[in-house]
């Protein structure tokens, strides 16, 4: 990673993006698009989920225990005591092991999604490619107000994930997320094409769109979280619809900024 194309103040920039966004992930349940902030968490590969957050939806009780240190939380007829950190839990007083330790983020417990899903006799589906969770349990409430309107497609993720892999090599989040938003605001501007798949094959731009192998890549998940966080309103580099890995000496007056060796311009 080039961080030393970074200026400190971009730096920090960057470490704040990457460290405190947390819904990555799509929730859907029951065809719906659901609100996500702060239940569900992708992590190290791992998806986690607030015992608390998931658990409101199940309807079950949740209780902090100060002194413990533990979350209790009643599902059925039985009580989960869960710590920090830890990959030990307690079911009323029998200890049990969870599939990983337990996360606290943002004053939240996390749990293994799969150990909770299991206990609530719920099943779900994990689409990576997406970054998008299937949950399937009529015991999953939720009310009008935290359905989402999609404003994307999947293709549209995909290719956008695609174009940003090929472009930036061994990159950062951030810097994915800055080729990402190059794409879409030349889609917001009148001149260039308006859809997300025009822009990438339009004729004289994005050389590694060309290749044949191109149209069937996978992109990394490093990739498709930069593309999500682009198409969700993460902007990096507000009005820029140009980059290169050479400045153009053409464009000096609309310079914007030097980001991992790539030069970007308004």
């Amino acid at each position: 990673m080039k961080w030393k194309a970074l200026p400190i103040a971009l730096l920090l920039i960057a470490m704040s993006l990457t460290a405190s966004f947390a819904n990555e992930v799509t929730l859907v349940t029951n065809d719906q698009m659901i609100e996500n902030e702060n239940m569900i968490i992708l992590r190290d590969g791992v998806l986690y989920a607030s015992a608390s957050e998931l658990g409101t939806h199940f309807g079950s009780e949740i209780r902090w225990l100060d002194v413990a240190k533990l979350a209790v939380i009643q599902i059925g007829d039985h009580y989960y005591s869960f710590g920090a950190n830890t990959a030990s839990a307690l079911m009323d007083q029998n200890e049990i092991q969870l599939s990983q330790p337990t996360l606290m983020e943002d004053n939240l417990l996390y749990v293994p999604l799969d150990d909770l899903m299991r206990w609530y006799g719920a099943t779900g589906t994990w689409m990576p490619d997406a970054l998008t969770y299937a949950l399937n349990s009529p015991a999953f409430q939720y009310d009008e107000s935290e359905v989402k309107v999609p404003t994307y497609s999947d293709e549209d993720l995909l290719w956008l994930a695609r174009i940003v892999d090929v472009e930036t090599g061994d990159a950062t989040v951030f810097k994915r997320m800055a080729i990402a938003n190059v794409v879409l605001n030349r889609v917001k501007s009148e001149r260039f094409p308006n859809t997300i798949y025009e822009v990438i094959f339009q004729s004289g731009q994005f050389p590694p769109s060309k290749r044949e192998s191109f149209l069937t890549l996978t992109p990394k998940m490093n990739s498709v979280i930069a593309a999500k966080r682009a198409l969700e309103g993460e902007n990096n580099i507000e009005t820029c619809l140009f980059f290169n890995n050479r400045p153009f000496s053409s464009k000096a007056d609309d310079f914007y900024q030097l980001i991992e060796g790539d030069y970007f311009y308004n």
